[in-house]
């Protein structure tokens, strides 16, 4: 990944960290409105895991050795 693409998800990375380690559930307890698009997206994916409404290879955004790499996997259950 170029270094450039790295530093614009650093801010999504900390803030998935975050959420993670603090265990945050809950939607509302972040500021949604002062996060960009992608921070934002992976804030809800950090929240949905927590949920239990995706796993952990969507998470780290992994694919099963069965899986076709073309087809989308939803973050749901």
């Amino acid at each position: 990944m170029p270094r450039s693409k790295k530093e614009s998800a650093r801010p999504g990375y900390k803030i998935a960290y975050t959420i993670l380690k603090n265990g945050i559930r809950e939607r509302s307890r972040i500021p949604m409105a002062r996060l960009s698009a992608g921070t934002r997206a992976m804030a809800l994916l950090a929240i949905d895991y927590l949920n239990g409404a995706c796993d952990r290879d969507f998470l780290l955004n992994r694919q099963a050795a069965t899986d076709n790499p073309r087809t989308p996997r939803l973050c749901l259950k």
